[in-house]
């Protein structure tokens, strides 16, 4: 593998470039790696997988020390000036400024590193993830590119209209990761046909239905994500219990931890939904955060899965996820999951633990419902994979 020094930065557009020719820029910093349990990363790793087998070229543009395991020769270093986040200093002052110019520079900046590395005469495709402030600052500096913004979340809670639009206008493409994200930033911005839809996936190679369990077995629930208030794992503890107080024999398995991190220490939080889990006894496991390559086991050896978010969660992965290993899902009336599950799971408003132990109770009492639906989540995800994703993003491009 060829590293880029920061002596030495041959510009990516030698030779004759097209749209054949996909560069992807995380947040500066951000590791691009399977040891991350980043939606961002995987959505990046598996397009450029898709597009690799389709013969086109892809770069990743990450800072120097930030890759891990990903050997499929798209890495490319580049000194970025500032890593991660921009800091609430920075982020203060571009609101500021942003009122005035309609733009955010400082927060821009490092993407000004990532241009010079691409080259003025680039003309591929450039997707800036999670970051609008560094749309202007490519299409400028790479008249030839089409630079698009892919959006992950609900980035522009803080622009204001005049700012937003200016973001689009320089944008060729903004990719959204669910209709639900597309209409928020279509509420700022008004609607525009730049504003596209393309729905994260799911490897169906990968995550595959397992031999079904014993039914003499209580069915595993299964709950994987990280461990923040507004995932609500505390919730789903809640509606267990009420599932044991009816007499309803099942094990609950959480699976994660506050960050993508398996040794953080535990926060308040975990702690008080390991004391809630004392009313379920040995009803109930814990693991700690798992790389994206390793949980697959984990929803092979369940029977059912919940994704109890009480926030607008855009487009999880593991709802994708648990669909293709064939498991009979509930998930909150939240964000865009209704969009991916459709009728393929079944749906509750958190917070209502009521709700969410009649759904969860109704899947542990029969084996033939759990079959049906999670032959019907396994049809969805199907609909859903990686590369139906790349062909409509081929499409919108």
């Amino acid at each position: 593998m060829t590293t880029v020094q920061m002596n030495s930065m041959p510009a990516l557009s030698r030779g004759a470039a097209s749209l054949a020719e996909w560069v992807h820029i995380p947040t500066p910093g951000d590791h691009y790696s399977p040891k991350t349990g980043s939606a961002v990363i995987t959505v990046i790793r598996e397009m450029n997988r898709c597009h690799l087998a389709a013969g086109g070229r892809a770069r990743v543009l990450v800072a120097k020390g930030t890759w891990d395991g990903y050997d499929d020769g798209v890495r490319f270093e580049v000194p970025f000036r500032r890593l991660g986040t921009p800091p609430r200093a920075i982020k203060a002052f571009d609101r500021f400024i942003g009122g005035m110019a309609a733009r955010r520079p400082l927060s821009g900046l490092p993407y000004a590193d990532a241009a010079d590395v691409l080259g003025h005469s680039f003309d591929g495709v450039v997707f800036v993830h999670n970051e609008p402030s560094g749309v202007e600052v490519l299409a400028r500096r790479c008249p030839n590119a089409k630079v698009c913004l892919w959006v992950q979340n609900e980035l522009f809670r803080t622009y204001t209209q005049r700012q937003a639009r200016r973001v689009v206008d320089h944008a060729h493409r903004v990719v959204c990761c669910s209709s639900f994200i597309g209409c928020k930033l279509a509420q700022i911005t008004g609607e525009n046909p730049k504003i596209v839809t393309v729905l994260n996936g799911v490897d169906t190679e990968k995550f595959v239905p397992s031999n079904p369990r014993p039914n003499s077995e209580p069915p595993i629930i299964l709950f994987l994500g990280r461990m923040l208030p507004e995932k609500s794992p505390d919730l789903l503890v809640k509606a267990a219990v009420e599932l044991k107080a009816r007499g309803i024999g099942f094990r609950l398995r959480l699976v994660g931890s506050r960050n993508f991190n398996a040794a953080d220490a535990p926060t308040p939080f975990e702690r008080q939904i390991h004391d809630m889990a004392g009313q379920l006894g040995d009803m109930i496991s814990f693991a700690p955060f798992q790389p994206r390559h390793e949980v697959v086991r984990e929803f092979q050896s369940s029977d059912i899965f919940c994704l109890p978010s009480d926030w607008d969660d855009p487009c999880p992965l593991a709802l994708f996820e648990a669909m293709a290993s064939g498991l009979p899902v509930v998930a909150s009336r939240r964000g865009g999951i209704p969009e991916i599950g459709r009728d393929a799971v079944l749906l509750f408003t958190p917070p209502d633990a009521e709700e969410l132990a009649h759904h969860l109770g109704s899947f542990c009492a029969d084996v033939a419902l759990r079959v049906a639906m999670g032959r019907k989540a396994r049809a969805r995800a199907m609909e859903t994979s990686w590369s139906v994703q790349y062909q409509r993003l081929k499409e919108v491009i």
